[in-house]
């Protein structure tokens, strides 16, 4: 994530640090403790940066600790808020709308939440439970001028995935099929 001359950076496997990085000199000028893991980043329209952090897993040497999603004031490089996932929950994925007062991410199912709240939402956006039964989303992307949000499926990691289309109030738009373990999208 770019803000003003600093580039900051997630040191994600078996890490918890966010590295801010002098553009203009290619030096690392600070390091700022997030929780373990950290994932995916965004930067919103106020001058925030949203880190994701999935907590390691069970198993890990690096332990299964709790996931959350952490605030950073990009200019004072200082922690404002941490909002705390259950400990059994792997977030991935974190984009933010076009206009860069809405979060998303995957959680199991699809969440959204505005830049200004004091909480986690507390329903899904979209559910990875349908009628056809349980998508494995996997990778999320959110258009930056229409806002419409797409979703991966993964299914089993073996065939082909499928990408879901939804409006930016979670209205179906469409269904396609893509290549094996459909992971990113890119607008441009």
């Amino acid at each position: 994530v770019v803000f003003e001359n600093e580039v900051f950076t997630n040191c994600y496997s078996f890490d918890n640090k966010v590295l801010v990085i002098d553009s203009e000199t290619d030096r690392l000028i600070d390091s700022i403790e997030v929780l373990a893991q950290p994932n995916s980043m965004v930067i919103d329209r106020f001058g925030k940066i949203w880190v994701l952090c999935d907590g390691g897993y069970e198993g890990s040497e690096y332990g299964d600790n709790q996931p959350g999603l952490v605030r950073i004031d990009a200019a004072t490089h200082t922690v404002e808020k941490i909002f705390i996932l259950p400990e059994d929950n792997w977030p991935s994925k974190l984009c933010i709308n076009g206009s860069s007062d809405t979060l998303y991410f995957i959680n199991g199912d699809v969440w959204r939440m505005p830049v200004d709240a004091n909480h986690l939402p507390p329903d899904a956006f979209i559910s990875a439970v349908s009628a056809s039964g349980t998508r494995l989303f996997f990778g999320l992307g959110v258009d930056p001028v229409s806002s419409e949000v797409y979703v991966s499926d993964a299914i089993d990691h073996i065939q082909n995935g499928v990408v879901y289309r939804y409006r930016s109030d979670a209205t179906p738009v469409d269904t396609f099929r893509v290549g094996i373990i459909p992971a990113g999208f890119l607008f441009f």
